[in-house]
């Protein structure tokens, strides 16, 4: 029995080809479900996709999504549900069968799926780059390191200041006090109402060295490296790069100076990526921790 096309939809039979289908599924998962006849299931991967970056997003901003494992756990998922979305529709493609409602397998459906499914899955990004309030973020500069490597992503904490007073050693995302508009990542190294001193590079707080095998001094001679004992004023912390011969921080009364704690956005966690694979999950919030 011949098989036929009409109105645009797809006759009973039509075999459809498993390369447009996987390039549709490439374009936007469950698409390629729809252009092979299983609608329904193809919507709901569909709604899934677009559902996943808004999921992210929620569970990332309010501080839900803090550690690597759960990170991980959540991306393995989502792969998986790509995998799915790649795989099945190019297998049904050799089915010699149509299922689902004729109009809904027009071409227009596809195009349709593909338009709101584009939109619905980029706004939870634009809203992030807006607000400047992710759970993320890409290490700008060497002033970190060796905890943090320029070019790493680490999860950071949004939501823990809400419980949270802002502790010594903690790694904080802020916004510099000289220059509002700019992100910045260092160590809390003194409180409000500390005395704080730097000699060659090693702070000392309240006339005690501070026991800080985790940074890196450089030139003992570094301008910023030998400073005067000041006291952290009220409201504020006093943050300083662990790279000290390589850090605008707090010890630049000009340039930077102690931070608000109204200017802290998130405590850092844990390292989802970097070029060396064995610093993947490694936690940087606190030293001892």
């Amino acid at each position: 029995m011949a098989m036929s096309v009409e109105g645009g939809a797809i006759g009973e039979g039509a075999r459809r080809s498993p390369w447009l289908a996987l390039l549709l599924s490439l374009i936007m998962p469950g698409v390629g479900h729809i252009y092979v006849g299983y609608t329904g299931r193809g919507l709901a991967v569909l709604g899934l996709v677009i559902a996943w970056p808004w999921l992210f997003v929620f569970l990332i901003r309010e501080g839900l999504l803090p550690r690597f494992w759960m990170f991980a756990a959540l991306v393995a998922v989502f792969l998986a549900l790509l995998l799915f979305a790649l795989i099945d529709p190019v297998l049904k493609a050799r089915r010699p069968r149509a299922r689902g409602l004729g109009r809904y397998k027009r071409w227009y459906t596809c195009a349709w799926a593909l338009v709101i499914g584009w939109i619905a899955s980029t706004i939870p990004g634009i809203v992030v780059s807006r607000t400047q309030a992710s759970g993320y973020f890409q290490v700008p500069s060497a002033s970190m390191e060796p905890t943090l490597h320029a070019g790493e992503v680490f999860l950071a904490d949004p939501a823990y200041y809400r419980d949270h007073e802002p502790a010594r050693g903690e790694v904080v995302i802020y916004f510099n006090p000289k220059h509002p508009g700019v992100q910045l990542i260092k160590r809390i190294i003194a409180l409000a109402g500390d005395r704080i001193a730097v000699r060659d590079g090693r702070a000392i707080v309240n006339g005690t060295p501070v026991d800080e095998s985790f940074i890196s001094v450089g030139d003992p001679g570094f301008f910023l490296n030998n400073m005067k004992e000041e006291i952290v004023p009220a409201g504020h912390v006093y943050v300083i790069g662990d790279n000290r011969a390589n850090s605008v921080d707090s010890r630049s009364a000009a340039e930077h100076g102690p931070v608000p704690l109204e200017s802290i956005v998130a405590r850092a966690t844990e390292i989802v990526f970097s070029t060396e694979v064995s610093r993947i999950g490694r936690w940087i919030g606190t030293p001892g921790n």
